[in-house]
C-alpha cells in the first residue's frame, strides 16, 4: 500500500505521509478503556485514583479524538516541512539541522527532524510540550515513528533528498516527482 500521498497544505502542494487512523483509534479505544477503569475505581471506593485516571485517560481520548477529524502525519512542501500530530509546527527548509529515525526515547521509535536553532520552528499550538521535548530529545519537531503508516525511514529519506538537494524541492508536490518517494 502506497501511503505517501499529494495534499494541498496553504497554497502549496505536498507530500503528505500520514499518521494511521486505524492506529489512532486503537489508542483512544485504550485511553477509553482506562477511562472505564478509572470510573470503576470510583465505584469501588477508590476515588481519588479513579478520578485521576478517568479524567487523564480522558483527556488522551478526546485529544485522539480532536485528531481524527483531519489527516495527521509529516507534511513536506517546495518551502517548508510540516509535523502535525498532537500540535502542529512547521521549518523552512533551510532551518532544517539533520532528520533521524531513532530510540530517542527508550523502546519508542521517533522520526524526529532538528532545526539549526529552535526560533526558526514555527509552532501553532503543543509548544508548552515542544519545549519539554527539546530538553530532553535533540529534536524540534518528533513523529512516534510507529503511528506513520508505512516505513518511517521512507520518510526520513525523503527529508534527506530534499534537505540536500534543494532543486529537487520545486517539484514536491507533482505525480513526478511522488514516483521517486514511494
Amino acid at each position: 500500500m502506497n501511503a505517501v500521498r499529494i495534499v494541498e497544505v496553504g497554497t502549496e502542494q505536498a507530500f503528505l505521509f500520514p499518521i494511521s487512523r486505524v492506529k489512532q483509534t486503537i489508542a483512544i479505544l485504550g485511553a477509553l478503556v482506562f477511562v472505564a477503569l478509572g470510573v470503576l475505581l470510583i465505584v469501588t471506593g477508590a476515588p481519588v485514583i479513579g478520578i485521576l485516571a478517568a479524567g487523564v485517560f480522558g483527556v488522551f481520548a478526546l485529544m485522539g479524538l480532536w485528531g481524527l477529524r483531519k489527516p495527521r502525519g509529516l507534511a513536506l512542501t517546495p518551502t517548508r516541512v510540516i509535523v502535525d500530530f498532537n500540535g502542529r509546527a512547521e521549518v523552512e527548509w533551510d532551518a532544517i539541522s539533520r532528520v533521524a529515525v531513532d530510540n530517542f526515547m527508550g523502546r519508542n521509535r521517533y522520526l524526529g527532524i532538528a532545526a539549526t536553532s529552535p526560533d526558526r520552528v514555527e509552532r501553532r499550538s503543543g509548544s508548552a510540550l515542544a519545549r519539554v521535548n527539546r530538553k530532553l530529545i535533540p529534536f524540534d519537531l518528533l513523529l512516534p515513528a510507529g503511528q506513520l503508516v508505512g516505513d518511517p525511514e521512507r520518510a526520513q529519506r525523503a527529508v534527506t533528498r530534499y534537505l540536500h538537494d534543494p532543486a529537487l524541492r520545486r517539484a514536491i508536490g507533482t505525480p513526478e516527482e511522488l514516483a521517486h518517494v514511494i
